[in-house]
């Protein structure tokens, strides 16, 4: 079982997975808008539960789950 969380970007033509979100930083694709759909829960429980984030067209995978991503195909 896995220790640390995975986290995706998914757009048009991009999948990037990573352990932490700041590594998506260094990737010109990315793009850093706010999911705004996500701001309520976190400001009334101090976190954003998975599969959210703060970035739109980014999400995250618990420690103990896992993904399969099929290509094109959603």
């Amino acid at each position: 079982m896995g220790k640390k969380p995975l986290y995706y970007y998914l757009c048009e033509d991009s999948f990037v997975f990573a352990s932490e979100l700041k590594s998506f930083l260094c990737y010109p694709f990315f793009k850093k808008t706010i999911n705004k759909d996500v701001m309520t829960q976190y400001f009334s429980q101090n976190c954003i539960l998975p599969p959210n984030t703060i970035y739109e067209n980014t999400y995250k995978l618990k420690a103990d789950e896992y993904l399969i991503w099929k290509g094109n195909s959603r």
